[in-house]
């Protein structure tokens, strides 16, 4: 059977800004919003309640919200993260509503991926159809997907490692690109003259003004924000945008923030018992087989997956402010050699 898919682009006015785990199941006029990590951390209920007969179709809305009101779903998370997240489970054709108009024909049930913004800055979306193999098989698909894109995106990371936004040409010139273009040019002469990247980074950051992004990471860890205007100990943000990343994208970001000299991959089972910690305390100290699989793949430096990892992590920052100021907050670094985030720790405020 084929694919199954076909791209949709929805009207970037949503209440919500989806991330790169976003999965929307929509069923008529309504649908329900959920991240893959939590469908795969509670695989045991959906693999016993998903694999249901074609006859059952009708009762899929209702099956996955029952999924997710039971009390075992949300005894891992806060109270504001319950509120939080319960305002986003049932949308009363919201998402279908904001689907573009070249795209009103297409039957709108099924499963929605995220996969980034369209040129006109809208969201788009892959959209996999469920059939009569059933909305297990559909969600398979829709992971093997996931998988090819991380996998995918994992081996460019590899590739070019340590790539900046130098290698992106602006499309339309205005000042600020050409001046942009200028200091490229620049970079590329310090390149030419022998200087490391994090070098002229280091650079880059004493012309800084200081009133530039700060990064703000909550007291429990499980929020990450930059902001403009923050100042190191002031409790009010001022103009913030949270980053959102999956559980374990969070943990290993945090791991090699704690770490500003780097990290070389190769050493990355060294970290495996730093990483778990951080990891638990994200999923609130609790302990499961997925969650040591996944941290065992992630400090793997045989396997792909922290390439996977810092792709996903690069393209958080790049949606939450744009290439050009994401790079000194992306984990980078020359092949072979320390992976490291660069900016300047002083920029970093731990709430307390």
């Amino acid at each position: 059977m084929g694919p199954m898919r076909k791209h949709v682009t929805v009207n970037a006015k949503m209440r919500y800004r989806p991330t790169w785990d976003s999965i929307v199941y929509v069923e008529g006029r309504r649908s329900i919003k959920v991240e893959r990590w939590q469908i795969e951390y509670y695989a045991d209920i959906l693999e016993e309640n998903l694999n249901v007969s074609y006859d059952y179709m009708d009762g899929y809305f209702d099956l996955i919200r029952k999924l997710l009101e039971q009390p075992q779903f949300w005894e891992y998370f806060s109270e504001d993260e319950r509120s939080q997240m319960l305002d986003k489970i049932i949308d009363e054709g919201e998402f279908a509503e904001h689907i573009e108009p070249m795209h009103q024909n297409v039957d709108k049930s099924g499963l929605y991926v995220y996969d980034g913004l369209d040129e006109g800055r809208h969201y788009r979306f892959a959209r996999f159809h469920v059939g009569y193999d059933g909305l297990r098989e559909a969600l398979r698909r829709v992971f093997r997907f996931m998988d090819d894109r991380d996998r995918l995106s994992g081996m460019e990371y590899a590739r070019l490692s340590n790539v900046g936004p130098s290698q992106v040409p602006p499309k339309e010139l205005t000042e600020k690109d050409v001046v942009i273009e200028q200091l490229y040019q620049h970079v590329n002469r310090l390149l030419e003259l022998g200087m490391k990247e994090g070098e002229i980074l280091t650079e880059v950051h004493k012309c800084m003004p200081p009133d530039m992004y700060y990064l703000i990471i909550s007291k429990d860890i499980k929020k990450i924000y930059v902001s403009r205007f923050h100042k190191i100990g002031n409790k009010k943000i001022e103009g913030y945008q949270e980053v959102k990343m999956s559980p374990l994208d969070k943990a290993v970001y945090i791991l090699f923030l704690k770490h500003p000299e780097g990290i070389n991959f190769s050493y990355l089972p060294d970290y495996r018992g730093e990483l778990m910690e951080i990891y638990k305390k994200l999923m609130n100290y609790r302990t499961t087989a997925a969650m040591l699989r996944s941290v065992e793949d992630v400090t793997d430096p045989t396997k792909n997956s922290i390439n996977e990892k810092c792709a996903r992590i690069r393209r958080a920052f790049v949606e939450a402010f744009g290439s050009y100021n994401a790079e000194p907050y992306c984990i980078s670094g020359p092949r072979g050699e320390a992976k490291r985030i660069e900016l300047d720790r002083k920029y970093v405020d731990w709430v307390e």
